[in-house]
Parts: C-alpha cells; sequence; structure tokens
C-alpha cells in the first residue's frame, strides 16, 4: 500500500519539518501572548496559571497531532515518524471477534423447540466472551430474524458483545461490509417491525426475572433426594422452566436462562414458517436508522485520508469500522485511537524521542 507523500495531508498539508518548526513558535507566540495579558489585565491568576500553561502546550503540540493522524491515514492503519509508531491496524487486530453460525448451533432446517435450544447455549456464551459479534448473511438465505432476535437480547442483557456486525458475500467476496449497530438497538428495531415477536421476548424476561427471586434447589446427596428450586409465590404452571433455570439442580443459576426461554417460545413461529428470512436489503429495512454503514477502507487511497480524518476527530459513534476492499477487517474503539494518538505525542517530546507506542 503507497504510503502518502510529506505535504499532501488531509489534515497538515505543510510536511512535517513545518509541524516541528510550529511547535516551538505556537509556543512562544502563546506564552507571550499570555504575558501581556498578564500585564495589561492581570490574567491569568495563580489559580489558573497551570491550566493555562497545559492549554498552551497542548494547541502547541496540535500540528505534530495533526500530522500524525496524517501519517496514520496514509500508512493504511500505521504511523511511524520522530521515533514514534502506532500502530491502529494491531489494535483492531486485537479484538476478539465471534463469528455466529447462522442456525446458533443448530442443524439446518432444524426449530427452535424444549430439547434443540439447549444447543445454542454454547454459541451464546461465546458471543458473550468476545467485543464483537460477526453475522454473516452469505447470499441472504442463511440467517433468521428469530434466531437474530436470541442473540441480540443476550448481548443486550449481558451488555456482551458491544457491537453486532453484519457481512455478507457479493460480487464474488465474502464477508463483503453491511455495517455494524448495538445490540440493543437492533433488538428494539425488530420488536417494532414484528409484532408477533414481542410476546415472546416480554415473557421471557418476566419469567427469567420472577426466577432471580428463587429459592436454589438442594442436589441430591447420600440419602436425600434433593429438592427442586422453589419460587417464594406461586406463578401457574412451571412449564419445565425450573430446570432450564437451574438444569440438573445445580445450585448456580443459567445465566443464559432468558435467551433459552425465548428460544423455546419463538420455536412456535419458526415450525410455521415466520421465522423471517435476513436478506440484505432486509437488513436495510429493518435497522436503517441504526445502522452504521460508513467504513475506513484502507484498499481506497481516494477517500481513505479524509475518512480516517473525518471519522477520528469529528464522528461520535464509539467504533471506527476498518475495511480493505469493501471486506471487513474490524472495528477500531474510538477512544482507543484518540488515546493511542496523544500518548504517542508525548512520548515524542520527551528526553530520547524515541519510545514506541503499539
Amino acid at each position: 500500500m503507497r504510503t502518502k507523500e510529506p505535504g499532501s495531508g488531509a489534515l497538515w498539508p505543510l510536511g512535517p519539518l513545518a509541524a516541528i518548526v510550529a511547535v516551538p513558535v505556537v509556543l512562544l507566540a502563546l506564552l507571550l501572548f499570555v504575558a501581556i495579558l498578564r500585564k495589561t489585565a492581570g490574567w491569568p491568576g495563580r489559580a489558573t496559571e497551570g491550566a493555562v500553561l497545559v492549554g498552551i502546550l497542548v494547541l502547541a503540540l496540535l500540528p505534530v497531532v495533526l500530522l500524525l493522524i496524517d501519517r496514520v491515514a496514509g500508512a493504511g492503519g500505521q504511523v511511524e515518524a520522530f521515533g514514534v509508531r502506532v500502530q491502529f491496524a494491531a489494535a483492531v487486530g486485537a479484538q476478539r471477534q465471534a463469528f455466529i453460525p447462522p442456525t446458533l448451533g443448530l442443524q439446518e432446517g432444524e426449530a427452535l423447540n424444549d430439547t434443540s435450544t439447549v444447543k445454542i447455549l454454547d454459541t451464546l456464551r461465546q458471543a458473550a466472551r468476545s467485543d464483537l459479534a460477526v453475522v454473516d448473511l452469505g447470499e441472504g438465505r442463511k440467517w433468521w430474524e428469530t434466531r437474530l432476535l436470541v442473540l441480540c437480547a443476550g448481548a443486550a442483557r449481558m451488555d456482551r458483545p458491544g457491537a453486532v456486525v453484519f457481512v455478507e458475500t457479493a460480487g464474488g467476496k465474502d464477508k463483503v461490509y453491511l455495517g455494524w449497530a448495538r445490540p440493543r438497538d437492533l433488538v428494539e428495531s425488530l420488536l417494532q417491525a414484528r409484532e408477533d415477536f414481542r410476546p415472546a421476548y416480554y415473557t421471557s424476561l418476566a419469567v427469567a426475572r420472577q426466577w432471580d427471586l428463587a429459592i436454589p434447589p438442594v442436589p441430591s446427596v447420600e440419602g436425600s433426594p434433593g429438592e427442586q428450586a422453589r419460587l417464594p409465590f406461586p406463578i401457574g404452571p412451571d412449564s419445565g422452566v425450573s430446570q432450564i433455570v437451574y438444569p440438573q439442580l445445580t445450585p448456580t443459576p443459567n445465566q443464559l436462562a432468558a435467551e433459552q426461554i425465548l428460544a423455546q417460545r419463538l420455536g412456535g413461529l419458526e415450525m410455521t414458517g415466520r421465522y423471517g428470512l435476513l436478506f440484505p436489503s432486509r437488513l436495510q429495512d429493518l435497522f436503517r436508522p441504526v445502522l452504521r454503514t460508513r467504513s475506513v477502507d484502507l484498499g481506497d487511497e481516494t477517500t481513505r485520508d479524509a475518512a480516517w480524518a473525518a471519522d477520528l476527530l469529528r464522528g461520535t459513534d464509539p467504533y471506527i469500522a476498518v475495511t480493505r476492499d469493501e471486506q471487513f477487517v474490524g472495528l477500531l474503539p474510538r477512544e482507543q485511537a484518540l488515546s493511542a494518538v496523544l500518548r504517542s505525542v508525548l512520548l515524542s517530546m520527551g528526553s530520547d524521542g524515541s519510545a514506541p507506542m503499539t
């Protein structure tokens, strides 16, 4: 990948030498300005002098910060200047991604029911240990809306993974980026679009919350058959929920009981064919207001630099989507990117200026 020539930056077009010279010039100019203000107006006072000096230092370093961000764009996610190295691509690659199978662990065509819901737990546990979940729509017949609701309901309730990424197969390429969204936003959009999902979703939450108050079971020991978990109030027929929350009389409750109950209740819709195929076009119809489709494509040199600058400095989303030739690479946390740049600038101003930052 070609690195941008010095002096062609989107944020700092004057090159590295000008950035270095600008730092002491801006610093001296600001210090002189503050000295004049102190003599003529008595500002800043002793109480605010420290904060003002820190602000002056930050402003003086701004040309170097802008140059570093330009170099990040030009190097395709990596910058090395003035003895400082920042590798954003490595930060993206270090994220734990869970590629979620479209059937959530079930055989293709197998509807959710009382027995098969147990098979989805391993998939949901894997997702809960990951930073982001990747949902591959393939060519449009792999994913069902019912399964996506189960996945996103668990992620929203446990607050992990923090993002769901959608990719597809198109134009002979796999993992073509479609967009990402927060699990909670996906759940709300699905429930708004599919009224028939609402009873299953809200009932599963209510039942699971009731069982949060349960008296745990007593495991069987020699001479004692053990006791089932008990609720402190009657709720009608149990419908096997006790075995879902406390499988095999384990005293520790199943942390994914709400999602298992939800899957069980969505099984009736799947058996009648009302599961909803998730085509890429349907994805846009369902989630257009909450789906972040913008990305920085490292393979597109005509728009890459401007995209880095816009997303890193002006955006507000917690992640920046990174692609290469339209194929998904990862989500870069915005705070991590900004922190890496600023920390590297501070290290570059140290005694030797050669400390690497990755």
